[in-house]
């Protein structure tokens, strides 16, 4: 898309001059993500806030700094996610480089409110730092939600285990691209929650479509600016409720080691339900975005299921590597689409007062 790398190319160019301002006695300190970010790779979540600013009539280009802060935002969150689910080639006991990917997640973190503070309005910077704290929270959730792992937990308990975690660590974040899209657009109270509500929805999915990733073996060498191949099975080596996981757990998987995950969640219908349930998701996210002036977002939701890790998923069904088992649990997935979708009020219920979102 001409826009996306329009976007791409101008974003890149302010997280550049950002980290350049630092001055080379922070170079060293800084790792591949934030770096490749200023080459202008990996920057759809620049793109969603830039389509929200067209759909409202905003010249995106006046905002530059705000979706570049967006971006070193996440490059921040994913930076401490190596740290704490021992992703990236981390091993706590074994890897030095534990200590550098705290410093570059910080100084990441750092930037990214600071470019904020520059506003004249301060409610971009107190949105950010939500976004931030939010996740540190969700982090501790993901820990957590082990206990739907390993312990008998009623499936729609584990659900909303599994929900919220996906939320925390990811969805609310979007939730903040809307509503700094909405703070700079003007938009008014009823217009914010329909961009935040999108948004949520559209980070949820963004999680899922993850969550199923983790399932594509290291042997298909695939990898992002954020994921290396070893990735792979992190959720089942920490024990952490994913959208899969749940599913499978709740169909009598068979857990006792990452070939035997991968071999259920195909024969017991839990990759085909969840990725049956993205597709839902991400056709109603396009259709809203249709009817609500929405624009340019709503080609967002497609783009993340055009995903290089289902294509490895449906390669070994093609290929007989995974028996393939139907979907049984079609009510669930509404059910789940629906919370997704429409009362998202249920995802932060439980959330301490000072997390809760107010805008």
């Amino acid at each position: 898309m001409v826009f996306s790398a329009e976007v791409s190319k101008e974003v890149a160019t302010a997280i550049k001059e950002a980290l350049e301002a630092k001055g080379q006695s922070y170079a060293d300190a800084l790792l591949d993500i934030p770096l490749k970010k200023a080459e202008g790779h990996t920057l759809q979540r620049a793109t969603i806030f830039s389509a929200a600013l067209e759909s409202h009539g905003i010249d995106w280009r006046a905002h530059v700094r705000v979706a570049a802060s967006i971006e070193l935002l996440v490059a921040s969150m994913y930076l401490h996610n190596r740290i704490f689910d021992n992703k990236g080639g981390i091993d706590f006991s074994k890897n030095p480089t534990i200590g550098r990917h705290a410093i570059a997640g910080n100084l990441c973190r750092e930037l990214a409110c600071g470019m904020m503070s520059s506003e004249t309005d301060s409610r971009k910077e107190r949105i950010l730092r939500w976004s931030s704290e939010i996740f540190d929270y969700g982090q501790y959730l993901a820990y957590e939600s082990a206990k739907g792992f390993d312990l008998p937990v009623h499936r729609c308990d584990s659900a909303m285990i599994m929900l919220r975690r996906a939320y925390c660590i990811n969805a609310a974040y979007y939730q903040g691209i809307g509503a700094l899209a909405a703070a700079v657009a003007g938009a008014g109270v009823a217009e914010t929650s329909r961009l935040t509500k999108w948004c949520v929805a559209y980070g949820m999915l963004v999680q899922f479509v993850n969550d199923i990733a983790d399932f594509t073996p290291p042997s298909f060498n695939e990898a992002t600016v954020e994921k290396v191949p070893t990735d792979a099975f992190s959720d089942y080596r920490k024990r952490e409720l994913s959208l899969v996981l749940h599913k499978l757990i709740h169909s009598g998987g068979n857990l006792s080691s990452e070939e035997a995950c991968l071999q259920s969640a195909g024969r017991l219908g839990a990759l085909a339900s969840s990725m049956q349930l993205c597709h839902d998701i991400a056709r109603c996210l396009g259709g809203e975005a249709a009817t609500k002036g929405l624009g340019l977002m709503g080609n967002m939701a497609f783009l993340g299921i055009s995903n290089r890790y289902f294509k490895d998923i449906w390669s070994m069904k093609r290929r007989k590597e995974i028996e393939w088992g139907a979907v049984t649990d079609a009510l669930e997935n509404q059910l789940i689409s629906g919370i997704v979708m429409h009362t998202q009020e249920r995802l932060w219920e439980t959330l301490p007062a000072h997390l809760k979102p107010k805008f």
